[in-house]
């Protein structure tokens, strides 16, 4: 992209179309984002209706326009990116409409290819779902007979539900506001504490790949959104200590992402060769399949990455009260939570005097909703015994198995003949001194962030040059991830070099925010462990080197040697372009390079 200048001017508004240089080393680089391109999407028939703001929106056209001005609030502080053609969306009427028909109220597509699928497509997987579930749903049922909820009442639920706001999180000041709230107002001691009208707006400030809808999430309000953490707590322990099994095959959920339990993921997925065995890891809506099998007298092992495909709109009202009735005696917790999902919606354009009201008429799972890991969780049981039973033996049959329990899913190449393309949670293995695997993120997460700050700008006096801000900030993102008691230490010489070339002094105030932030912002916790891998840089660059998705393109060492230069030439304002980086980012996001 041809150079440009970025004003002087701090409130100019500057809209980044990725691939930027020449920023004006004086201040952070405001992002607008951009417009999500139009694209059709077919709308689920008997979903919802419009109770008013008709005026402001055109179904037939999936357009909303409030007809109103605005500044855009949603940017990120730029130091020194990684171009690449992830976008972020501004907050525009034409993002709230992708957002709200295209995800929440639109149709699923065959892998996202809409030319190829009619407009019952949908309405297919959702009658498959009906069906499976009535199959599996007493055998579902009698494997949570187990489950036993210990609060002795309603009211003490409650009680625990409000407590949880005095944990640390990097929304507790609001969460401990909403809790006195709830205990003045009395609704704290109210069955109906939680049913609340759900307010959607779009989720801000974050990459997506080049064409992906934008997101939306549902607010409840901070008191409400605290109701049920009690419940899905305790649904989430059971389902972790007690594996689902399916005949001689074993689905496990991983509720506390540790190195112990994340080696134990990838250390079950060696063959067992039985007559057909699968191995499932799960959470939420990530999960990773190991399928053995023999056929003849030959055996054959499979590893697939599967993730499912809108997996917000996928759930039908039968999952949801297989849900419930799973877990009953919760003194009807978890029934508020479903009540949540269904029921009046409004949106507000941007200055909040104009308002769309919208009667959901069937359960949407909103993201934001408190059910989200436990009912996601659920999907992927069904998933689990969906390829149990038609034992597919291949991707492409995986696939159409899963179509069989309502579900679409996105799965790679059978990897199971390379460990390091092993996914799940964002981690895979990786070869350490001693010659065994252990489980390390991705880099993939580190660079796809590398330089960019979500509020517009980094923490620190300001007095402290802001390349001196944005690199400390960096160094807390990387010691984050690699190792700073968090998660097992990681002793590579890239990573220690890149340590070196991030350490400097903070006054004590703002470290402490900005670790706080940092931490926060993680989407896993790390349980604390005293182990140190060693790993060398070729092992921690293997998964790029060896790409079964660019054969013919490889990494060389040449290429690592070129990466340590250009990081020790970083300089404000400049993007961090390279081969290595980009490759990780197409590897792990698939972002090509802008």
């Amino acid at each position: 992209m041809r150079r440009q200048q970025v004003p002087n001017d701090r409130d100019s508004r500057v809209k980044l179309l990725t691939g930027w240089e020449g920023i004006a080393p004086s201040h952070n680089l405001r992002m607008l984002g951009v417009d999500y391109k139009p694209k059709i999407v077919p709308i689920r028939g008997n979903l919802f209706k419009i109770v008013t703001g008709n005026q402001w929106i055109d179904v037939d056209g999936q357009s909303i326009d409030f007809k109103e001005d605005y500044v855009d609030r949603s940017y990120k502080g730029l130091a020194f990116p990684v171009p690449h053609q992830g976008v972020t969306y501004r907050n525009s009427d034409v993002n709230l409409s992708a957002a709200l028909f295209g995800r929440c109220l639109g149709r699923r597509v065959k892998n996202g290819a809409d030319e190829l699928m009619d407009d019952e497509y949908d309405d297919r997987l959702r009658d498959n779902q009906k069906s499976f579930i009535s199959i599996y749903r007493a055998e579902l049922i009698e494997y949570a007979q187990q489950f036993v909820f210990n609060n002795g009442c309603y009211y003490d639920a409650a009680w625990e539900n409000l407590m949880n706001a005095w944990k640390a999180h990097i929304k507790r000041d609001l969460r401990i506001e909403a809790a006195r709230e709830a205990f003045v107002s009395g609704k704290w001691l109210e069955q109906k504490w939680g049913r609340y009208m759900t307010r959607i707006k779009l989720k801000l400030v974050e990459f997506a790949k080049n064409g992906k809808i934008p997101r939306c999430i549902g607010d409840l309000g901070c008191s409400e959104s605290l109701h049920g953490a009690v419940i899905m707590e305790a649904v989430k322990l059971f389902m972790s200590t007690h594996p689902y099994y399916f005949g001689t095959s074993k689905c496990t959920f991983v509720k506390s992402v540790s190195h112990a339990a994340l080696k134990q993921v990838f250390d079950d997925m060696v063959p067992t060769f039985g007559d057909y065995d699968v191995s499932a890891y799960l959470f939420s809506d990530d999960s990773i399949f190991s399928i053995s099998y023999k056929d003849g007298d030959k055996h054959y092992h499979r590893v697939f990455c599967v993730d499912i495909s809108k997996c917000d709109m996928s759930h039908t009202k039968h999952l949801f009260y297989l849900l419930r009735d799973m877990f009953e005696g919760d003194h009807g917790l978890l029934q508020v939570l479903i009540d949540q999902c269904i029921g009046k919606v409004n949106l507000f354009g941007r200055n909040m005097s104009r308002k769309i009201v919208i009667e959901l008429l069937d359960y949407v799972l909103l993201s934001g909703s408190t059910l989200t890991t436990a009912i996601n969780n659920l999907a992927n049981y069904l998933i689990f015994i969906a390829v149990c039973a038609r034992k597919p033996k291949d991707g492409s049959e995986l696939m159409q198995a899963v179509e069989e329990c309502g579900y679409v899913v996105t799965t790679g190449p059978d990897v199971s003949q390379e460990p390091t393309q092993w996914q799940f949670l964002k981690h895979s293995p990786v070869m350490m001194s001693n010659g065994e695997y252990a489980p390390l993120i991705n880099l993939g997460p580190f660079f796809r962030g590398f330089g960019v700050c979500k509020s517009g700008d980094f923490i620190g006096p300001r007095s402290m040059p802001v390349f001196d801000r944005a690199l400390y900030q960096q160094g807390q993102i990387l010691m984050g991830m690699f190792g700073d008691g968090m998660t097992c230490g990681v002793k590579n010489p890239f990573l220690d070099h890149m340590r070196r070339r991030f350490n400097i002094g903070m006054p004590a105030k703002y470290a402490r925010r900005i670790i706080s932030k940092i931490q926060g912002d993680m989407a896993y916790k790390y349980e604390v462990s005293p182990d140190v891998l060693i790993v060398s840089d070729e092992c921690l660059f293997e998964r790029y080197f060896v790409n079964a998705r660019m054969v013919g393109d490889q990494l060389c060492h040449g290429d690592i040697a070129d990466l340590y230069r250009e990081i020790d030439n970083l300089t404000y304002g400049r993007n961090l372009r390279n081969r290595v980086v980009a490759r990780i980012l197409m590897l792990d996001y698939d972002l090509g390079e802008a």
